[in-house]
């Protein structure tokens, strides 16, 4: 049995406060971590982010389903190129992510140390499949 018809659907994009945050060990990101958040409340919806420590963005959404399911996708963040405390360089960080359809779900960037704020462009990319479905810039300014 398929999927049926499916749509990713941006429900809001900006700046969000975060809820309650677990951070876990994470290889090939800039801070070595990643964190799993249980929900966050939108701030304001924009495209221009600023670049201070705590700020957090970027977009709830829905993959919508004719069948509930969980799918596989590949979230990419790309931003301007950020040197690390261990002077390893990044431009990007990628992830294999498992969401529900028919339910909103959230991804957010959250700056927490002072050389992850690197003003620029950063794009908020998801495929399915090896097929773009989401593509969102975010313009980052340093305060």
């Amino acid at each position: 049995m398929g999927y049926g018809k499916m749509t990713f659907n941006e429900v809001s994009h900006g700046t969000y406060t975060l809820g309650k945050k677990e951070t876990h060990e994470a290889l090939n990101t800039p801070l070595g971590t990643t964190s799993t958040i249980n929900g966050v409340t939108l701030i304001a919806e924009t495209d221009t982010i600023e670049g201070t420590l705590g700020n957090a963005f970027g977009a709830e959404f829905r993959f919508e389903s004719d069948y509930d399911k969980d799918v596989r996708l590949i979230k990419v963040w790309n931003f301007p190129t950020m040197t690390n405390e261990k002077g390893e360089s990044y431009t990007r960080i990628e992830s294999e992510v498992t969401l529900s359809t028919n339910y909103t779900s959230f991804t957010t960037y959250e700056f927490e140390k002072d050389f992850e704020i690197v003003p620029g462009n950063w794009r908020l990319l998801f495929f399915y499949k090896d097929k773009l479905i989401y593509d969102k810039t975010f313009f980052v300014v340093k305060k």
